[in-house]
């Protein structure tokens, strides 16, 4: 039963929430923004910051929350977004953060969601939005990781695209 329990609270996203809204703050205080601190840097790669902090929230809220034993420094425990909001804010957190998270997502969907451009514009709106999707990890893993892949996609869209221009303007 003990293990069936502890299990379901690491696995079931809406149990894990329930959980983080018991304990905070009575028993664990909240972030106060600590999470999203990581967002200053989380677009700049490792080759070009080599030093950069190593994101380690999955250990950190496992730990803080007690989801892990405290001497497990290998499980890691997904910061989900809605989790993450309320243990850094509460409730206002939740509140004001599915507001930004909407207004981010429909700007998205306006600048990249049109025909004009051909069909790069909605390959790269089809990529951002699926690796959107990934509300299970903390937001600015999240955000990083798409800043890093749908620029690597937009810079091969260019460089194909330029490469097919030259080969017809050669023909």
């Amino acid at each position: 039963y003990h293990a069936i329990k502890k299990s379901s609270r690491r696995t079931s996203y809406l149990g894990v929430l329930a959980y983080v809204i018991q304990a905070t703050p009575s028993r664990v205080p909240y972030w106060n923004g600590e999470s999203y601190r990581s967002m200053l840097y989380t677009f700049v790669p490792r080759l070009f910051a080599p030093d950069k902090p190593k994101k380690e929230f999955g250990q950190r809220f496992g730990h803080r929350y007690r989801l892990i034993h405290r001497k497990d420094y290998k499980t890691s425990v997904n910061f989900a977004q809605l989790v993450e909001m309320y243990a850094n804010y509460g409730k206002w957190g939740i509140m004001f953060g599915m507001a930004l998270v909407g207004l981010f997502y429909r700007t998205l969907y306006m600048l990249l969601n049109h025909d004009e451009g051909g069909d790069a514009p909605i390959l790269i709106a089809a990529v951002t939005f699926a690796l959107l999707m990934n509300i299970e990890s903390d937001a600015s893993l999240v955000l990083g990781g798409t800043f890093a892949a749908v620029t690597i996609f937009y810079v091969s869209l260019s460089v194909i695209n330029a490469l097919s221009a030259r080969l017809l303007v050669k023909r």
